[in-house]
Formats: structure tokens, C-alpha cells, sequence
């Protein structure tokens, strides 16, 4: 028996492995794009709440000639950008929970064909040692009855 293994499996697994990774891949760019959208909300947020620090410091200081007009229109667009951020965010989680959801069933699927070809690598070398200590019992008979020795598992009394 040949003492070499060959998993028939191998372009399986490979397939699979490429899978994995590819899905590695795409949850980390999910990842990253949510991270990247939360952080542009907090810079609309920070930013919102400067533009309501300026006028509540301007209206109640009283001093300084406060336009109305632009402070509403600043808000208004920094709030349209924080919902158009916040739908982006929904959407990116989304995206985030579908990819973390392919990933682990890449990994699993993965991780069941390696486990087969454990298996059945094991199974190989079992049938390779059996076979080896098959030839030896039958070089080691071969080699007694050849020089005419008595055979230690017979019953000497007969």
C-alpha cells in the first residue's frame, strides 16, 4: 500500500478556504464602512451641537447681531446629513449582519471539510500501520518456517 496520502477532496477544501477568506474580507470592509459612517455622525453631531453653543451664547449674550436665517439653514443641512448618515448606518449594519452571517458559514463549511480529510488521513495511516505489521508477521513467519523454528503460537503439547 502506498504510503503517500492524497485528499480527493483538496480542490474542495481549497475552494472552500478562498471562501472563507473572501468573507473575511468582506465583513472587515462591511466593518470598517459602519465605523467610518459612526464617525462621520459624531463630526455632524459635534458640529451641530457647536452651531447650538454659538447661538444660545449669541442670544443670550445679547452683544453681538445673531442671523437667524443662516443658523436655521446650517442646522437644516447638518440635520438632513445626520439622516441621510443614520440610513446610510442602518444600511452598513445590515450589510455588517449579512457578511458576519456568510463568514460563519464559510467557516463552518470550511472547517468540515478539513475535519473530513483529518478523519480520512487518520483512517490512512491506520490501514498503512496495519499493513505494515502485516508484512512483518509475514516476513517474521516467512523467515521461521524458512530455518525451521517452531511457531511461538502453536500449541507445543500436539
Amino acid at each position: 500500500m502506498a504510503r503517500n496520502f492524497t485528499f480527493r477532496g483538496e480542490v474542495l477544501l481549497r475552494l472552500r478556504r478562498q471562501r472563507e477568506r473572501a468573507a473575511r474580507v468582506a465583513f472587515a470592509r462591511a466593518r470598517d464602512e459602519a465605523d467610518a459612517i459612526q464617525a462621520r455622525i459624531a463630526e455632524l453631531q459635534a458640529a451641530l451641537a457647536q452651531y447650538h453653543d454659538a447661538a444660545r451664547a449669541a442670544v443670550m449674550g445679547g452683544g453681538r447681531k445673531f442671523d437667524v436665517g443662516l443658523y436655521r439653514r446650517c442646522v437644516g443641512d447638518i440635520a438632513a446629513a445626520l439622516a441621510d448618515q443614520r440610513a446610510r448606518l442602518a444600511a452598513a449594519q445590515e450589510t455588517q449582519r449579512r457578511c458576519r452571517d456568510e463568514l460563519a458559514e464559510a467557516t463552518s463549511q470550511y472547517k468540515a471539510v478539513k475535519c473530513l480529510k483529518e478523519k480520512l488521513l487518520s483512517r490512512h495511516e491506520r490501514q498503512v500501520d496495519r499493513s505494515v505489521v502485516k508484512e512483518r508477521d509475514d516476513q517474521h513467519a516467512t523467515h521461521a518456517a524458512a530455518r525451521g523454528r517452531i511457531d511461538m503460537w502453536e500449541d507445543p503439547t500436539k
